[in-house]
């Protein structure tokens, strides 16, 4: 891979002409041109979605899911899962108070 500006590409002579003046022979060309994001008229939706074209980037988007899988999980998580969903808490809560009468020494201190 070379990172370069292209300024010629001859496909019979199998030859590429760099900006410096470098003449690069190929077997198989890959061209990347780059590209730029379609928000499909939504302009707006660009502040909330990251990209993926630099290193900062990529780590905004893992401490977005990282976040979002914490929420998830955490104590508050539970809280509000107990809150907003009685029924599948107390199936919860009866299938814990089962495993914790079988296991005793669980709890303990």
């Amino acid at each position: 891979m070379i990172m370069a500006e292209v300024v010629g590409i001859n496909p019979s002579s199998r030859t590429v002409s760099l900006s410096d003046g470098d003449l690069l022979s190929y077997d198989r060309l890959v061209i990347a041109t780059g590209s730029d994001y379609n928000y499909f008229g939504h302009e707006e939706w660009r502040k909330f979605t990251p990209g993926l074209k630099s290193i900062h980037e990529a780590r905004q988007i893992r401490h977005r899911l990282l976040l979002a899988f914490e929420r998830q999980s955490g104590p508050t998580a539970r809280l509000r899962s107990r809150l907003c969903s009685p029924t599948s808490s107390s199936a919860v809560d009866q299938r814990a108070s089962k495993w914790q009468a079988r296991s005793p020494n669980l709890g303990a201190s």
